[in-house]
């Protein structure tokens, strides 16, 4: 198993929209993990204000053989990527994966990277340790764009009928990336197009040269929502797994759609599971957590009432 001395290597981060979702992240992180395997967390503070900041090193500085590193940005590093404005939805912060081979020191050879957005309710070590077999990448199949097509309608070199990977969880394989300094060519792509995510940039420039994980480390929402996502072969591998069967075994939860557990207008499937991590995270004073409570009646009343209207 290719790790540090301290064990497996973490990397996140965010800005201060998903402070809270990245707590909820490393709490279920660090309470999942066996006890002998001990974390090493990087966390990219891509504007994370003082005060949530301190949440967080609350939660990590009481858990044993947790060791975790702040690690500071250049906020310039990004200029002229994702500025189109039908990608607004994501914040640069979804870029600060793409700095990790430069970041980290280099006795760190590899790192599993997480959004987020995801909840880890089972023993990493398993993917986090997985052979490269000389591939720059470790990810799962993306279940919402499947294949390279709207890729390749960008760039013919790109074969359209391959898979596309996830980038919200992958095992990065950081003696490769820095031998060939390959990262770069993703800040490349996507200034040659402005439209595309980090996403899109990963899988222009790592096709064919990442290795395919198991769904379970990276179980996207759109598995609540099957039959509507499109064909292909991850969707039958997930519909033959049984969905009952998904919620027991999955190891990540990766909330991928615009429809969050957090989002107060949603009965997202998940919304009573997050709620209650929410409520147990320290987040939350308890007239704050009270407050919020309040808010999210208020929305889901409003929403019915506009359902209501429409029909």
């Amino acid at each position: 198993m290719d790790k540090t001395a301290d064990g497996i290597v973490i990397a996140c981060g965010t800005d201060d929209g998903y402070a809270m979702q990245m707590l909820i992240m490393l709490q279920t992180l660090v309470r999942s993990q066996p006890e002998k395997i001990a974390l090493t967390i990087y966390m990219i503070d891509g504007g994370i204000l003082p005060q949530n900041k301190a949440k967080i090193d609350a939660l990590l500085t009481r858990r044993d053989g947790v060791k975790y590193h702040w690690l500071a940005i250049e906020n310039n590093r990004f200029h002229g990527m994702m500025e189109n404005g039908w990608i607004k939805h994501l914040t640069q912060a979804t870029l600060l994966r793409l700095l990790l081979p430069e970041l980290l020191p280099d006795s760190v050879k590899r790192v599993l990277y997480l959004d987020s957005d995801v909840v880890i309710q089972g023993n990493l070590s398993p993917f986090a340790s997985m052979d490269f077999e000389n591939n720059f990448l470790i990810g799962v199949p993306d279940l919402n764009v499947p294949l390279l097509e709207y890729i390749a309608a960008k760039d013919p070199t790109i074969p359209a009928d391959k898979e596309t990977f996830n980038a919200g969880i992958i095992v990065m394989n950081l003696t490769r990336l820095r031998e060939t300094g390959k990262i770069q060519r993703v800040f490349d792509r996507m200034r040659e197009q402005p439209t595309w995510s980090d996403q899109e940039g990963l899988n222009a420039v790592f096709h064919g040269e990442w290795k395919r994980a198991s769904f379970l480390y990276n179980l996207q929402s759109n598995f609540m929502w099957l039959e509507s996502a499109t064909d292909s072969r991850a969707k039958n591998e997930v519909r033959e797994y049984g969905y009952d069967r998904l919620w027991k075994d999955a190891v990540v939860f990766h909330f991928t759609t615009g429809i969050k557990p957090w989002g107060g207008r949603w009965k997202h499937p998940y919304r009573l599971r997050y709620e209650q991590l929410m409520r147990d995270s320290g987040w939350f004073s308890a007239p704050e957590w009270a407050a919020w409570k309040v808010k999210r009646y208020v929305q889901a009343v409003q929403d019915r009432m506009a359902f209501a209207q429409k029909k």
